[in-house]
């Protein structure tokens, strides 16, 4: 009993500190106290000041922006009735409601899905479900468009993290996200060896394999666009006895096949 006691007061003192490190962001924001200090933005310098990943850290200055326009769902927040994801999840749906939401029903809205996301046993699954169910009651937008199928909700995030990998996210509407799922499912289909063994990558691998495969197919493709008056390119220069010399790559990879190949200044072959 005493052990889970402390852990639940360290989740309690963690959601204060939280709490206060948004509260001291929004001051950094009214103070403008980056000006000349050489980051463009509170999450730029957090991160180069910290370990925290850049991810970390403009989820952190993102809640901070939204709780400063959402003062309701803020003091929810800093109450510690929810957490930050459930309050981000809120707060961004109050300021992007239906577009023939009124006031007052966004108003209402705002106290279900409070109520909804300060329950223990809630969420964000639960919260995520009841906003979707908010906006199939509101249905269209004003012209007619189904949510659906409004691209105006469309959001897609590529952030880097650690070693350069890249972490994507996204939520398209209807048509593009059935366009991006019909293209996807050839490539990433299951492709046994030529000798009958099983593919044993994971469909999470095989659906990544197949996204970058539609990358560079739209590469070659050459509807690339153009960086500085070219297209984005790799150029390797090789000299022909680069190309028959294989003393290093036997050297590198004694049991590589005897292929030619080209060697780059502080790559290798």
């Amino acid at each position: 009993e005493g052990l889970k006691g402390e852990v639940l007061d360290l989740v309690r003192v963690r959601h204060e500190l939280q709490s206060r490190m948004v509260l001291l962001i929004v001051e950094m924001f009214s103070r403008e106290v980056l000006g000349g200090k050489g980051f463009r933005a509170i999450a730029q310098w957090l991160h180069g000041s910290t370990n925290l990943e850049i991810g970390e850290c403009s989820l952190l200055v993102g809640l901070a922006r939204l709780l400063m326009l959402e003062p309701v769902v803020g003091d929810a927040f800093h109450r510690g009735d929810v957490d930050a994801l459930k309050a981000r999840q809120v707060a961004s749906f109050c300021q992007h409601p239906p577009k023939n939401m009124t006031p007052a029903d966004v108003k209402k809205a705002r106290r279900i899905l409070l109520d909804l996301a300060s329950k223990n046993i809630a969420d964000c699954d639960a919260v995520r479900a009841a906003i979707r169910r908010i906006e199939k009651q509101y249905g269209n937008r004003e012209d007619g468009v189904p949510v659906g199928e409004d691209s105006e909700r469309n959001e897609f995030y590529a952030s880097k993290g650690l070693y350069g990998r890249v972490t994507v996210k996204g939520d398209l509407d209807a048509i593009n996200g059935a366009r991006l799922i019909t293209l996807l499912s050839s490539l990433s289909a299951p492709t046994p060896e030529k000798d009958g063994v099983k593919d044993t990558r994971t469909p999470a691998l095989r659906r990544a394999d197949g996204f970058c495969e539609l990358l560079r197919r739209y590469e070659r493709a050459g509807l690339g666009p153009i960086e500085g008056g070219v297209k984005p390119h790799i150029t390797v220069t090789a000299s022909a006895k680069d190309m028959t010399n294989l003393k290093a790559l036997k050297d590198l990879l004694p049991s590589t096949e005897e292929l030619g190949f080209a060697w780059t200044d502080w790559v290798g072959p």
